[in-house]
């Protein structure tokens, strides 16, 4: 199966279904809309409270959202709201997957962090440096000298950046069925849903990207509509993303989960 097949897939999946699937996308979209407001209405000294309360619930949200996703995929009965119990009553399963995703992924995100600070630093040393020798006589050979050398800082600290984030995207579509094993898995831990997940994608992982990808007319025209299309490509992408996982869960059959 290619793209066109499961792009196919979830249109045949949302008929009859597309005004439940809208509804979910908009009270999960107008939760979070909610949640801005509140939070740029607080003092300064709550807001960073807040916002570290809604961050603990996003994580759940979004696993909750999914979930609806596959009930309407399954045929399943789901209301608008179903993505709130269904988050909260998967908490810490939600959590679980995060963590050992993050866990998963640490090296390339450490490698961003240190290439940020190389970037910072070549900039900042070069002007700092500029600056200090523009008090010498005849300073502009060796000013010259100070920019290159900053400025040679600077581009390794670009390619390290460049490097770092292939290195990150790449290992993350490992991951990215992390919550479908688990919806469709509930006797799974967390961690057996990130391993499964890895076994399912390897070999799959560009099938996933051009999947995506082939998506990036309609998310255009979403952007065109001041973002109301998008309210119609979320189930489109997920749903599509399940019959994916579907199709990897039909070829793969039964996975032996790493321990």
């Amino acid at each position: 199966m290619n793209s066109s097949d499961f792009r196919t897939e979830a249109r045949k999946r949302l008929t009859g279904k597309w005004g439940k699937a809208v509804l979910i996308t908009l009270c999960y979209v107008a939760l979070t809309i909610i949640f801005n407001i509140i939070e740029s209405r607080l003092s300064e000294s709550i807001r960073p409270i807040f916002s570290l309360i809604v961050l603990i619930i996003t994580v759940p949200l979004g696993f909750g959202l999914v979930a609806s996703f596959i009930k309407l995929y399954n045929d399943e009965e789901t209301t608008a709201f179903d993505f709130l119990s269904i988050g909260f009553n998967n908490f810490g399963k939600a959590w679980g997957i995060f963590l050992h995703t993050f866990v998963k992924l640490l090296l390339p995100f450490i490698l961003m962090i240190v290439s940020l600070f190389i970037i910072l630093g070549g900039a900042i040393g070069g002007m700092i440096g500029a600056s200090a020798l523009t008090q010498i006589t005849n300073p502009e050979e060796i000013i010259g000298t100070v920019s290159a050398s900053m400025g040679g800082v600077v581009l390794v600290g670009l390619i390290l950046y460049f490097v770092s984030i292939t290195l990150f995207i790449c290992k993350s579509f490992y991951y990215s069925l992390a919550n479908l094993v688990a919806i469709e898995n509930e006797n799974l831990t967390s961690k057996e849903c990130v391993e499964k997940s890895k076994e399912l994608m390897t070999g799959n992982r560009a099938k996933l990207f051009w999947l995506q990808l082939s998506f990036i007319g309609w998310a255009i025209l979403s952007i065109i509509t001041l973002g109301i299309g998008y309210l119609w490509l979320t189930p489109y992408m997920q749903m599509a993303t399940i019959a994916f996982y579907k199709h990897l869960e039909g070829d793969n059959g039964q996975i032996n989960v790493t321990e």
